[in-house]
């Protein structure tokens, strides 16, 4: 038993663990933790893209340096093999269940899904689409390349980015279309039915000596052509 009170920091957090479920936002219902986790050990692990699909399963991707144990065996997809760190994960809607577990490349970089809930990833060696069911390798565009990251629209079609250019990519992973980057391109972001890619990032420009770095968002259509 507590005879002394606890130090003012720790009332503080008790406080807020006892305030924060009573929140709500706007007359909804206050938000509930169903369950927490971690995933990963060493100081390189890192969960570099997460998902919630239609039905509400979770899609993860993940650099390990070692094995999931508790996971069960790795299903071998696409470039991963025994010794790959790029993972992925899919989970229940809890999230207290792992439904699939497989290494698909040497390296993951970003993950995500379109409305129909499959899942598509970047990895350093191409663009992988999954079936989310059978976990079978529906597609894999350019494993000649490197992918940083990417966004899928609810059709299916992909923006796929690395260092210099974006690919465009059709749901079945074919015609393919290549448009530049400009400047330090960060993230990029596809709409389907414009048939337009946007482009964040930032560029660097100089008042004399004082450098300065200018966020920028651009519009660049399918064929490449600068629209805003």
């Amino acid at each position: 038993m507590m005879t002394t009170p606890p130090p003012v920091f720790l009332r503080t957090l008790l406080w807020l663990l006892v305030l924060i479920p009573t929140v709500t936002l706007s007359g909804q219902q206050p938000y509930e933790i169903i369950s927490s986790s971690w995933l990963g050990g060493a100081s390189g692990d890192q969960v570099r893209g997460t998902r919630i699909g239609p039905d509400g399963r979770i899609h993860m991707v993940a650099q390990l340096t070692a094995d999931l144990t508790w996971a069960g065996t790795p299903t071998l997809l696409a470039g991963g093999n025994a010794s790959s760190g790029g993972v992925y994960l899919q989970l229940n809607a809890t999230g207290q269940q792992v439904l699939a577990y497989a290494k698909v490349a040497d390296e993951v970089f970003h993950l995500d899904t379109d409305a129909s809930g499959h899942p598509y990833i970047a990895t350093n060696s191409g663009v992988i689409k999954l079936d989310p069911d059978t976990l079978a390798v529906l597609w894999i565009a350019r494993a000649d390349l490197d992918f940083r990251d990417l966004d899928v629209g609810p059709a299916g079609m992909v923006a796929a980015r690395r260092s210099t250019h974006t690919h465009v990519f059709d749901n079945d992973g074919s015609n393919e279309r290549i448009i530049q980057n400009y400047r330090s391109t960060f993230d990029v972001a596809i709409d389907e039915t414009r048939e337009v890619v946007y482009q964040i990032g930032w560029r660097q420009a100089n008042s004399g000596c004082n450098p300065v770095q200018i966020a920028y968002l651009r519009a660049v259509d399918f064929n490449a052509t600068f629209s805003g």
